[in-house]
């Protein structure tokens, strides 16, 4: 099973478990990159949770927000699980680093719209691991 038909399956296990859980499309220039990178699949599976859940946190409004409120912290607790079994020290420093410096640049995008920064938000799970 590749890494990324085990994430489907667990996001289809949380879907029997939560019905309330909700989950947008994973970003496939994500995926496309991810699958390159030189990585275990536990850390693979933890940057889709985790781009997955950021960018579904950037979505959040009065409409949706029961649902995705509680699907982001699913997909972040998911990501967790991915990086603890076995525990990988380095790849959840480099991503839990990524989770902050992405919310850093959210709000300096917020202000300027540069396309520079966007790019580094959009990116920036996958960065630190490329070659």
């Amino acid at each position: 099973m590749s890494f990324y038909e085990r994430f489907l399956n667990d996001i289809d296990q949380l879907k029997k478990r939560y019905p309330f859980f909700e989950m947008i499309q994973v970003n496939q220039d994500i995926l496309a990159q991810t699958k390159l990178l030189d990585l275990d699949d536990q850390t693979k599976c933890a940057i889709l949770a985790i781009d997955t859940s950021m960018r579904m946190q950037d979505m959040v409004d009065d409409s949706n927000k029961d649902r995705y409120v509680l699907s982001t912290d699913l997909l972040s607790a998911l990501f967790y699980r991915y990086l603890a079994s076995p525990f990988q020290q380095t790849q959840y420093q480099v991503l839990t680093e990524c989770v902050a410096r992405q919310n850093e640049l959210k709000q300096l995008y917020s202000q300027s719209n540069d396309p520079v920064v966007k790019e580094k938000i959009d990116n920036i799970f996958v960065t630190p691991f490329m070659a």
